[in-house]
């Protein structure tokens, strides 16, 4: 008889949490929740998807599931990097041609950071635990492709097309201060572990 260590009742109720988790991130998008910002409906939301994804990962690591654990952390790394590299472009593009309010750039920012924690970072994880840390520099050279076109569409705005330098130029700078951050990351966090395996 095979030893088996895995706890089922926690590894079915981690499943299903994140099942549910995955049904409700959708129906905060469908519903355009998510572009509530500041209201206490997009606030509820956004704990209740991250309460029900922290326990879930916490059902699934109680019940002593490594593989669970590892097909649901690339699932869910992979559709939240998704949704963080559309969200960086989304943002790049709205403020070098549609001027954002602060609130809303605000609210386009914590989703950033929130998808990035789950997404990229789960991801780097993972990577790091099976020893495919060189996969890193993939996400890297997204993120740089990205701040570079950024970087374009900054001079062709400010430079070429001559609109006036005004207070939206340090939002621009933010987001690109993000972009180079990230890419700096997940450049050097793969050229540590790849020097170290």
């Amino acid at each position: 008889m095979i030893n088996d260590e895995r706890q089922w009742p926690l590894v079915f109720l981690g499943w299903l949490t994140l099942t549910v988790t995955v049904a409700t991130s959708m129906e905060f998008v469908l519903t355009r929740n998510a572009f509530k910002f500041g209201e206490p409906q997009w606030i509820a939301s956004l704990i209740f998807i991250l309460v029900l994804l922290a326990v879930g990962f916490g059902f699934l690591f109680l019940g002593k599931d490594q593989t669970s654990l590892i097909i649901w952390g690339v699932l869910l790394g992979i559709a939240a990097f998704a949704t963080n590299l559309c969200l960086y472009l989304f943002v790049s593009y709205m403020q070098l041609f549609v001027a954002m309010t602060v609130k809303r750039f605000m609210g386009l920012t914590i989703l950033f950071l929130l998808s990035f924690s789950i997404g990229p970072l789960i991801l780097a994880n993972i990577c790091s635990r099976i020893g495919q840390c060189e996969r890193l520099k993939l996400v890297a050279y997204v993120y740089g492709a990205m701040t570079l076109s950024l970087i374009f569409g900054m001079t062709l705005k400010y430079v070429f097309v001559g609109v006036p330098v005004d207070e939206y130029i340090l939002i621009e700078t933010m987001i690109l201060g993000m972009g180079t951050g990230i890419f700096f990351y997940f450049y050097t966090k793969s050229n540590v572990e790849t020097v170290e395996t």
